[in-house]
């Protein structure tokens, strides 16, 4: 695994950690490559959290990230 992708997993692991009760948090995470579960890798991807939960996720060009929302770079 390469350093980017270390960053990125660090990053998505802090924005997914437990919020404080009545906290919420509206992040979106932009990285390079984003590997999934679900299929193949994105690359240029975002993906969007809403109080610790993953919301979207896909290509940045596919992937409006609304405002308000602390953008990561990853």
């Amino acid at each position: 695994m390469g350093h980017r992708q270390i960053l990125a997993a660090l990053v998505l692991a802090l924005a997914l950690a437990p919020l404080a009760p009545g906290a919420t948090a509206q992040v979106a995470v932009r990285g390079g490559v984003i590997h999934t579960m679900a299929g193949p890798p994105i690359e240029d991807g975002v993906v969007l959290l809403r109080d610790g939960k993953i919301a979207k996720i896909g290509p940045r060009d596919a992937v409006q990230i609304p405002a308000g929302f602390e953008v990561l770079e990853a």
